[in-house]
């Protein structure tokens, strides 16, 4: 019997691309490098000069403005 795949619904690091060290690894989001040319597109496209960037670190109380 193999080893049973892993499925991460929120794991975007690119690390887990290696499919030669996690070759059971599967995601269902885009990884962080994807995303990111996602959100320059977006940018590009509407021709924005000005994006306020929104993180949170674990609690959805805690909201930081970059």
């Amino acid at each position: 019997m193999g080893r049973p795949p892993v499925i991460s619904p929120s794991a975007t690091s690119t690390i887990f691309n290696d499919k030669a060290k996690y070759p059971h690894f599967l995601r269902t989001v885009s990884d962080d490098s994807r995303q990111a040319k996602a959100m320059a597109d977006l940018i590009k496209h509407y021709g924005w000069s000005h994006v306020m960037c929104l993180y949170s670190e674990g609690s959805v109380n805690q909201i930081f403005f970059l």
